[in-house]
């Protein structure tokens, strides 16, 4: 199995994709840091450092830092790499806007639901959550964060 980047709904690069990323290019075509290829599977459960992952992929991955498997917890090496690569991709981190797409929790709610720790438990998922906002506010200016909330999982 792969995963097709290049297709993903909040920053594949693939013309033919509908994706956020190329509704924004519509509009102004220097944007940046698609992904442009697929990638085999980055499990969170299985790298325990999916930064230095992310570093090998960056040529095909550019601005997606999404790991597969990832809790809430496991997004601190993914803001560490974008805050690096950003600038690689052309960017002016103190005066280009950025947009973050933070899809974070399905994997958190996972862990519970099979009898998880106190580290999933609700508040401290909400408190990792906000500290991990807090992180992207203090090293990356200028960016809107698009916080997608679950789906409701209370009828599967």
């Amino acid at each position: 199995p792969v995963e097709e980047r290049q297709d993903v709904y909040s920053i594949g690069a693939n013309p033919n994709a509908t994706t956020l990323f190329n509704f924004i290019r519509h509009y102004n075509p220097n944007v940046v840091g698609g992904a442009v290829k697929y990638t085999l599977p980055l499990d969170a459960a299985v790298y325990h450092n999916p930064y230095d992952w992310l570093m090998l992929e960056q040529d095909r991955i550019h601005l997606n830092a999404g790991v597969s498997s990832a809790k809430a917890a496991d997004v601190v090496d993914q803001i560490r790499y974008l805050t690096e690569r950003l600038p690689k991709e052309g960017v002016d981190m103190q005066t280009d806007w950025k947009l973050l797409t933070l899809f974070i929790g399905a994997n958190d709610l996972c862990v519970v639901c099979d009898g998880g720790h106190t580290a999933q438990q609700p508040e401290n998922w909400i408190q990792t959550v906000d500290s991990l906002l807090d992180q992207v506010h203090q090293s990356i200016p200028r960016v809107f964060v698009n916080l997608v909330g679950m789906v409701n999982i209370t009828e599967v």
